[in-house]
Formats: C-alpha cells, sequence, structure tokens
C-alpha cells in the first residue's frame, strides 16, 4: 500500500524531484477512490470530463473542487456508518463553518502520521507538554471556541509525557497567561534536567502570551524547551509579519 511505503523514510528523506512521482501516485489514488464512492464527487468529475484511471497527467487537470464546498454540502467517500467523527472548522471569517467527516481508517493514519512527523522534530523519548491556551475542563465564557482548540491540540499531546496549561480565562472571555504557573512550569523542567514542548495556537502564543511578555518585560531561559505551533494567521492578517521577523 502507497501509505505504508510512504511512511517507511523518514519525512525528509525524498528532495523535490524524488517525491513528485510519489505525490502524483498518491493523489490518482485519491482521486479513483473519491470517484468510486462519493457520488456527488463523481457527478463534478463527469461534468468536467475527467474520469479515472488518471494516466499521465499533470496538477492543473486535476478536478479542484472549491472550498466552499464543504461549508454547503456534506461530502462523504464511505459507509455512514464508517463515521466516526464529523469534524467542523472554526468559522472564523464568515459564521458557517466547513465540515468534514472521518472513518476509522483516516483517522488511524492521520494519528500515525503526526507520529512519524513528531518523533522526527522531538525524538522518541516523551516531553513535558506545557500548554499555553485554557485547560478545556475549566472553560467557561467562551466553551466552544476553547473547546475546538483543545481539540485540535489533543492530537500532539500522544508525545507528552505530561501536560499542563498556563491560561485562564477571565469573566469576560479574555485570555489571560499566568505568569507565575509558568514559571513555576519550567523551572521544575529545568530542574529535572528535561526538554519541555511549550504549544499553543499561532495567535494565542503571540497576542496572550509573548506580548504579554513583552509589555511586562518578563523573560525566559528556553534552551531546553521546543516551541510548536498550530492553526493559521487569519485573526491577525493586519498585524502580519514577514518571515524573518
Amino acid at each position: 500500500m502507497l501509505y505504508d511505503e510512504l511512511l517507511k523514510a523518514p519525512p525528509y528523506a525524498y528532495d523535490h524531484e524524488g517525491k513528485g512521482p510519489l505525490l502524483k501516485a498518491a493523489l490518482a489514488d485519491a482521486f479513483e477512490h473519491h470517484f468510486q464512492s462519493c457520488s456527488a464527487y463523481r457527478k463534478l468529475c463527469e461534468k468536467r470530463s475527467v474520469h479515472p484511471p488518471l494516466g499521465a497527467f499533470d496538477y492543473p487537470d486535476l478536478p479542484y473542487l472549491p472550498v466552499q464546498i464543504f461549508k454547503q454540502m456534506r461530502l462523504s467517500s464511505v459507509e455512514e456508518t464508517s463515521i466516526v467523527r464529523t469534524l467542523r472548522s472554526s468559522a472564523t471569517t464568515s459564521q458557517t463553518p466547513s465540515t468534514v467527516v472521518l472513518d476509522d481508517v483516516t483517522r488511524s493514519r492521520q494519528v500515525n502520521t503526526l507520529i512519524w512527523l513528531l518523533k522526527d522534530f522531538l525524538g522518541t523519548q516523551r516531553r513535558p507538554f506545557l500548554i499555553v491556551d485554557v485547560d478545556p475542563k475549566q472553560a467557561q465564557p467562551d466553551q466552544h471556541t476553547i473547546s475546538a482548540r483543545a481539540a485540535a491540540i489533543r492530537g500532539f499531546l500522544l508525545a507528552a509525557s505530561s501536560a499542563s496549561y498556563c491560561m485562564r480565562s477571565s469573566d469576560n472571555g479574555n485570555l489571560l497567561l499566568d505568569i507565575e504557573r509558568l514559571a513555576q512550569q519550567l523551572s521544575q523542567i529545568q530542574a529535572e534536567n528535561k526538554r519541555a514542548v511549550i504549544m499553543g495556537y499561532t495567535y494565542v502564543l503571540y497576542v496572550h502570551a509573548a506580548r504579554q511578555l513583552l509589555e511586562r518585560g518578563v523573560r525566559f531561559s528556553l534552551g531546553n524547551a521546543t516551541i510548536l505551533h498550530i492553526g493559521g494567521w487569519k485573526r491577525l492578517q493586519s498585524e502580519a509579519v514577514s518571515k524573518k521577523e
């Protein structure tokens, strides 16, 4: 199986030329699966006169989907009984979330791929995670948004030996960094000569952690830590910085 073959090598083992044929083979395989298993997708492909097998093709030849379609339709290429989870986006820009369904095979592949990547970055030893967010068990005003972030972070905790949260939510829903707790956790990890992972959403780390620390003149030694951030920059587009910054 192509998926199993891909995970036999380290994540960055292939150069650009080596990845090309593998990517095309994976795309052709995925296209055929969805064409055969999703009637709505098949109709779209037939209207564009695209049918399997693809044979030799260039990337522009693929029947791309407009992203808006996931806000308007519930597309699935598996039986309804095989669906184990339905994911919805945060709907930051519009108020309509995108919907994507997961079956057990896809979920298992996601977990295995994440472990494969994390091992390459963090090694095989589990590390203590300091999560720059609110503990979802203690979330109050913005429960849905916090729960959505927590769900995204949860998968990464496969690499964690322990996990602690260092933010709290104020009565009006603002995120407040618990600097004392962060300092205490970092000090304990350093005393135990361990390597930590500081993790959070990009905009949460930037606005509610880094900026607060800068304004208060608080600095930490992070020589024993890896900062891992996920999520987009949409909420901070007006403050976008260069790659160098």
